[in-house]
């Protein structure tokens, strides 16, 4: 039995996927309910007066986690499907171009 416990970068790109797009979710539906609440009030109405800096923010904080499980999927159909070269996909997740930076930048 090899006591090897490398973690190749395929495999943990493919995990920080799989939970980074599981924690989205909740994310975004946490996000519907709180955003439903700063705009409508319990009846349906819509609000009066609504705190529109908590409105800005809100969006800001859905969109930039949106963005980042959209380019992280790419760079997974990237390397997996598109990539034919004989480094395999684990060089296509290593260079990654403006898209890893954007998403590195972003957070």
């Amino acid at each position: 039995m090899s006591s090897d416990t490398s973690f190749p970068l395929t495999e943990a790109t493919l995990v920080a996927a799989f939970f980074g797009t599981a924690l989205y979710s909740v994310h975004t539906v946490a996000f519907a309910f709180a955003f439903r609440y700063l705009i409508w009030d319990t009846k349906g109405v819509r609000k009066t007066s609504i705190h529109w800096f908590f409105v800005v923010s809100g969006l800001l904080l859905w969109i930039l986690p949106t963005l980042h499980v959209i380019l992280l999927n790419y760079d997974i159909v990237h390397a997996f499907v598109f990539e034919n070269g004989p480094a395999g996909p684990g060089a296509a997740l290593v260079v990654r171009q403006w898209r890893g930076s954007f998403r590195v930048g972003a957070f």
